[in-house]
């Protein structure tokens, strides 16, 4: 189990970077990225459980990089894979239903497609912070038990 400085640190780095990447993918991506992104976000809709799930997200986040068609940033996701695959699996667990951050994911999805840049980075800003707030029900219930 990662460590909360870890976590923390891990978010942080996420609102760093993935609110930037969404909006280049929407001004970058290519048909074939739209439709990869699109693959993911299905698998993610289809998941039955929660392995499922975190093995989709994390193929929706490495295309959403890999879409921003910046290789520095592509390659960034090797770095954080393990991390953020934790990362997403803490995440939904604290969650009531492991589904709850799938219509954070088709906003933005659907500004990526409409090649809308700032709804792009609005979008994933609030889906990092919905997953910074799992988290920190995690620290508060852990705390209280």
């Amino acid at each position: 189990m990662p460590t909360e400085s870890f976590v923390e640190k891990l978010v942080e780095m996420r609102e760093f970077i993935e609110p930037a990447a969404a909006a280049a993918a929407a001004m970058r991506r290519t048909p074939e990225q739209l439709a990869e992104l699109r693959q993911a976000y299905d698998a993610m809709s289809a998941a039955t459980d929660l392995d499922d799930w975190a093995e989709a997200d994390l193929a929706f986040h490495e295309t959403l990089l890999r879409a921003t068609n910046n290789e520095l940033m592509a390659s960034l996701f090797s770095v954080i894979e393990t991390a953020l695959g934790t990362f997403f699996l803490l995440s939904a667990r604290n969650s009531a239903n492991f589904k709850a951050a799938l219509p954070h994911h088709e906003k933005v999805y659907e500004a990526v497609r409409r090649r809308q840049p700032e709804v792009a980075r609005q979008a994933m800003w609030k889906m990092v912070a919905a997953s910074r707030r799992n988290i920190a029900g995690r620290g508060r219930r852990a705390k209280s038990a």
